[in-house]
């Protein structure tokens, strides 16, 4: 018979020969890469007489806690598998930091709501399950969504947002981002992207691909210059209106059937081409494109003669003088051909009937004829200088702030593209060649403004 003492020793040598299982097993469990999902962000406290309140989606009977940042005891809670509004007091308006933390296993956080809380900082990094994010309505500066692979929808507008990437974000299916200050955005990793609205940001650059899933795209009230939508074999409705475009590809095989895209830099025969390929004549708001201002010597001439005349019906052109229509003396047009002979500010705008729209196109240019020298052919940008200009062949064009743009363009007095320049992040001084053009007014597109060049 073994006695009380030698039973307890035993014993004690089982219990630790456990608990060194149980040790190894956790470091197991930790080295396999298995984390707790966390969350946190910083927000204002309300005043008296309400509450913080944000919504979850935890996995069902999984546990987890809140640490409420203000010292009140740390509250544990169970998930139920759906959303959940969960509320605080804090009784001023301090700025506190919120942590959630998963502490079981398959505690995974699916959906998060924090529209509209007066958040100023948010972290997701560890919560990679996450699905939705409703982070719209806020303070936020930086949103780091790359850890967040299975994220399927974004709610992001109405903060201070300057940059956005989503290349890792693969799964992402509609992304609401407009109302912020980006001047790029890519999606061309976003392929299961159906719905994307972007619009009132500071867009110089929308990169799309071959979106094919993409149905609804709204990026109005930005300055992109060039759009092209050819690769987005699913797209029904695109507002590109109030931008600075120069240039619009729709792509023949996409079924668009709504386009908004007046306020821009269109020419006829742009839209001409995009009329033959929607066939839904109500779906169609071309409106007024307004050409860049130009500046022309008395005598000078404008060729036009690429927008006289489509599907067999010639272009009407109205020329007004002073918001008057101008006198026969004023000028002439031939083959569209405008040349002016007398000093003042001139109106040219250009219509065709060949062009069927709910909205017909209507583009308009203004002239401003006289005696033009140096200051009336340049718009000064501060911190980018252009030099020599008037010139016979190269430019340098120096930033002396920042860096330049990913793209530089140069357009003729019509518009149209006749060079492009690229150059990286870093780079602040870059020389182009246009010796190959002929001598007159060009513009050059950088940083979303519109610099004119004199070429002799």
């Amino acid at each position: 018979m073994e006695n009380n003492n030698q039973k307890l020793k035993k014993m004690n040598i089982r219990l630790q020969i456990k608990g060194l299982i149980l040790t190894v097993c956790c470091f197991a469990y930790s080295s396999n890469g298995i984390a707790q999902e966390k969350i946190s962000f910083t927000w204002k406290g309300r005043s008296f007489d309400t509450f913080n309140h944000f919504g979850i989606t935890a996995a069902y009977a999984e546990r987890f806690i809140i640490d409420w940042g203000d010292g009140t005891p740390i509250e544990m809670r169970t998930g139920t598998g759906d959303l959940e509004y969960i509320i605080h007091s804090y009784f001023d308006t301090n700025n506190y930091t919120v942590s959630i933390r998963g502490t079981t296993a398959n505690c995974f956080f699916r959906n998060l709501n924090l529209s509209n809380c007066q958040v100023s900082n948010l972290n997701i990094s560890e919560s990679r399950a996450l699905q939705y994010l409703f982070c719209n309505d806020n303070q936020l500066s930086n949103l780091d969504v790359s850890t967040n692979k299975a994220l399927r929808g974004l709610n992001c507008y109405n903060n201070r947002l300057s940059v956005l990437d989503l290349h890792t974000n693969t799964a992402l299916e509609w992304v609401n981002c407009y109302n912020n200050w980006l001047s790029v955005l890519d999606i061309r990793a976003n392929r299961r992207l159906e719905s994307l609205f972007c619009f009132s940001n500071r867009l110089t650059n929308l990169y799309l691909g071959a979106n094919t899933a993409l149905r609804d795209l709204a990026c109005s009230g930005n300055s992109l210059t060039y759009l092209n939508t050819s690769g987005c074999k699913a797209l029904r409705w695109l507002d590109c209106s109030h931008n600075e475009l120069f240039a619009l590809y729709i792509g023949a095989n996409v079924p668009l059937e709504s386009l908004f895209c007046d306020n821009n830099h269109l020419q006829l025969s742009n839209l001409y081409d995009i009329s033959a390929e929607i066939n839904n004549k109500n779906g169609k708001y071309f409106g007024q494109q307004i050409l860049p201002k130009q500046a022309l010597k008395i005598g000078s001439s404008v060729n036009f003669s690429v927008q006289k005349e489509f599907g067999g019906i010639a272009t009407v052109f109205t020329i007004e003088k002073e918001g008057l229509p101008a006198l026969a003396s004023d000028y002439a047009i031939n083959d569209g051909i405008i040349t002016f002979y007398q000093r003042g500010i001139y109106t040219v705008i250009m219509t065709n009937s060949a062009i069927v729209a709910s909205y017909p196109a209507q583009v308009i240019v203004e002239f401003n004829v006289g005696n033009v020298g140096i200051a009336d052919a340049v718009q000064e940008i501060a911190e980018v200088k252009i030099y020599p200009n008037p010139t016979t062949g190269k430019i340098t064009i120096r930033n002396e702030k920042l860096g330049m743009s990913s793209e530089i363009e140069v357009f003729d007095a019509v518009g149209q593209v006749v060079g492009t320049w690229y150059t990286t992040p870093e780079q602040s001084e870059m020389e182009i060649d246009i010796s190959h053009l002929s001598a007159g007014l060009y513009f050059l597109k950088i940083d979303g403004k519109t610099v004119k060049v004199v070429k002799q």
